[in-house]
């Protein structure tokens, strides 16, 4: 028992670690944003993939024509 509660433990302290994130475009204004959140149907689309550092995605994200930039 004693085993299962620390594996448990263990699981729920790495969890930030397994994060995804995601760059979502607002569908009304065509901005982008970064989010560990999927995205919301009627008000936000998934654009690119899923990335697993908010690096990778910022990265990604300033690549994209279809994100606007000011």
């Amino acid at each position: 028992m004693r085993i299962t509660l620390a594996a448990a433990a263990m699981l729920l302290a790495a969890s930030p670690a397994w994060a995804d994130f995601y760059i979502l475009q607002d569908t009304a204004t065509k901005r982008c944003t970064i989010s560990e959140l999927k995205a919301v149907p009627g008000t936000s689309v998934q654009v690119g993939s899923v990335y697993f550092t908010r690096a990778e995605a910022e990265t990604a994200m300033t690549q994209m024509a279809a994100c606007v930039t000011e």
